[in-house]
Order: structure tokens, then sequence, then C-alpha cells
């Protein structure tokens, strides 16, 4: 089991996940080449020592967020503004205070699958698998919650990405899309 500190690759971070493991509850790092290592730090420290990092006011940008929302939990939050990570809930608190919720970039989400025993596998590039306990529904609602935030983010900084850029990541936005359409469908189809 490989641990580091998050700092050392807080670039290439696109994940940050509570688990229970032999050695006790950790983090798994999600890292953008598809890589991952463990931390002994919480979810909600490994968040403060990267915003910490990027200079980014965490309880301000909160307050902003549920303004922006109109919703107090379940938020995004965002390092800079090609960095937007969504909640994800991936386990179930075994003691009181232990996370539920991870972190993803949803820019790495490539596509969601309802599982038949419940919640929800997440596919991301480079292969990354995600397990979570949110409903199809849920993320499809975090992921949406994300993309919003990307788009106000890149508008009010006046950054665009590059035609060549913009245009692969609107083609994968809309195969996503599309499963995410075709996901729905189905449940539409095996309720109706």
């Amino acid at each position: 089991m490989t641990c580091k500190p998050i700092e050392a690759v807080k670039e290439q971070v696109i994940g940050i996940v509570p688990s229970y493991e032999e050695t006790g509850d950790l983090t798994r790092i999600l890292l953008e080449e598809g890589e991952h290592f463990w931390e002994k730090r919480s979810v909600g420290t490994i968040i403060k020592a990267l915003a910490r990092c990027y200079l980014v006011d965490l309880k301000e940008q909160k307050g902003r967020l549920q303004d922006f929302f109109q919703r107090r939990k379940l938020l995004p939050f965002y390092l800079s503004n090609s960095r937007v990570f969504i909640p994800v809930k991936v386990r179930k608190a075994l003691i009181k205070n232990d996370a539920c919720y991870g972190y993803i970039n949803w820019r790495y989400v490539e596509s969601i699958t309802k599982q038949d025993s419940g919640g929800t596998v997440i596919k991301m590039r480079h292969n990354l698998v995600l397990n979570s306990l949110s409903s199809t529904t849920q993320l499809i609602q975090q992921l949406h919650m994300g993309r919003q935030l990307f788009d106000y983010l890149q508008q009010s900084s006046g950054e665009n990405p590059s035609g060549e850029k913009l245009l692969l990541e609107a083609a994968r936005l809309l195969a996503g899309s599309l499963d995410l359409l075709h996901i729905g469908l189905e449940k539409l189809g095996k309720n109706g």
C-alpha cells in the first residue's frame, strides 16, 4: 500500500475517496493517469490541504456555492476554474464521524452504470472504476451541478479552452449525456 503526501501530487488529483482497509480508515487518492495511492488523513483534511495549496478559502466558497445552487449540503467544490469536484457517496459509516462521501473531478467521469444490487459503478478515464452508493439520479444531478459550476467559472474568468479541446470536451460530454439518457430511459422502461 503506497502512501505519500497529497501536496506532492496536487496537480494530478482527480478523486478523494474514503475507504476502510485492513490498516484502518484511509483515503484513496485517484490521479489523472489512472494511478492511486493511500493517505492516512481524512477526506476533509485532504481537501483543506489541497485548498491551502491553491490559496482557496473553502468557507467563503461554500457560502457562495450555497447561494449559487440554492442548497445547503452535498455541494461541489473547486480548486481552480477547471478543477471542479462533485460529491459521491461511496460507503456507509461504521463510526459516527467517518466520511461517507468522496469527491471526484466531474470531467473525468466517462459513464455511470446502475447495479442490480443497488448503487452505481462510475467509470472514469484511464480505467479507474469507483463503486458508489449514490443512485444514478443523484449522480446525474451532481454531474449537472459540476458542469454548471465549471461553465460559470470559465465564463467569469474569461478563460476559454482552445477550439479543438472545446470540441473534444463537447463530444465527450455529449456521449456521456447520451449514456445518462439511455440509463434514464431503461429505468422508465422497467418501471412503466
